[in-house]
């Protein structure tokens, strides 16, 4: 049953996304230093796992600001759906996380031939790729942040979001985290206290807030105590 799901996932993957076959091996470097890492320090099985493009790489504080609850920072900068899909077996299923949570789009977003729905498309394709071999692990959406440097095209990130959120609410174990409407509650475009120089990034201040908006999602749940044996059989002795 599980090799069916997982070439099912993998037939839909590559049907609907020719991109993912042909996936770029741009950050070959960053995903071996995260290998060479991992055999001198092995991250803890069961742990969260944050992943996504530069708004998780530059998250120095993870671990402060989640004290309590194991995480493991796998962003790498510049990354598009494509990318972590493309790894996944090197950057995700090795940690047989309880908990993924994904900070990804923006550059799928407006890439040529990208879009709100192209968004939508892709972290489907994610999310059916970590169901296909960790069946158990729950995988949390941050929505796009209200980007002041983006602003001009700031609509695009908006209804991305929406997409989303609306396919979370119908899916089993895909949750949307809405960091979006905290950070433009004293005003839209957000204050810049939230941003880096470039605006666009996350400062400390940014990061704190989403904390506070994260947490409740990968608080431990009973079931987590299982997920040491979600990835499936053939993987887990790879």
């Amino acid at each position: 049953m599980y090799r069916t799901i997982l070439i099912a996932a993998m037939g839909f993957a590559v049907q609907a996304f020719p991109l993912l076959v042909a996936a770029e091996n741009r950050f070959e470097q960053s995903i071996q230093e995260f290998e060479k890492a991992d055999k001198v320090t092995p991250p803890p099985k069961g742990a969260v796992l944050f992943i996504g493009s530069s708004s998780i790489r530059f998250w120095e504080t993870l671990e402060q600001d989640f004290y309590g609850i194991e995480v493991i920072n796998r962003g790498f900068g510049g990354a598009q759906f494509r990318d972590v899909i493309h790894f996944l077996d090197r950057v995700v299923t090795p940690y047989q996380p309880r908990a993924i949570v994904i900070y990804a789009g923006s550059h799928d977003l407006r890439r040529k031939g990208g879009g709100p729905g192209e968004v939508l498309k892709m972290f489907t394709a994610f999310r059916e790729a970590v169901r296909a071999k960790l069946p158990r692990t729950r995988v949390c959406y941050i929505s796009m942040k209200p980007s002041i440097m983006k602003w001009e095209t700031i609509h695009l990130d908006k209804e991305a979001n929406r997409l989303i959120r609306e396919y979370c609410e119908k899916t089993p174990d895909a949750h949307f985290i809405d960091i979006w409407t905290p950070m433009v509650v004293e005003s839209s475009p957000p204050p810049e206290r939230y941003f880096k120089p470039d605006l666009n990034h996350p400062s400390t201040e940014a990061y704190k807030l989403w904390a506070s908006v994260i947490r409740p999602f990968i608080e431990p749940r009973p079931t987590d105590a299982q997920n040491a044996q979600s990835v499936l059989p053939s993987d887990a002795n790879k």
